[in-house]
């Protein structure tokens, strides 16, 4: 139960703070690659416009084919 309270007590300081969780901001990136390979973006254009590495950007891709998203 303690862990369920703490993990809603850090949600709550996040959200007074203005601030993303790590789960969030993975969701974000991930759409916004989305966007961007429909734009017709390659792999290397979308790591410079993001500043992510190219490893990321292929993890992030294959996550998106895996659930059937692009």
């Amino acid at each position: 139960r303690d862990r369920v309270y703490q993990k809603n007590k850090y949600q709550e300081k996040l959200e007074a703070q203005g601030k993303l969780s790590e789960k969030d901001k993975i969701s974000q990136r991930r759409a916004k690659i989305k966007d961007l390979l429909a734009e017709g973006l390659k792999q290397k254009d979308i790591c410079l416009t993001l500043d992510i590495s190219k490893r990321t950007c292929i993890r992030d891709i294959n996550y998106l084919k895996e659930q059937g998203l692009i």
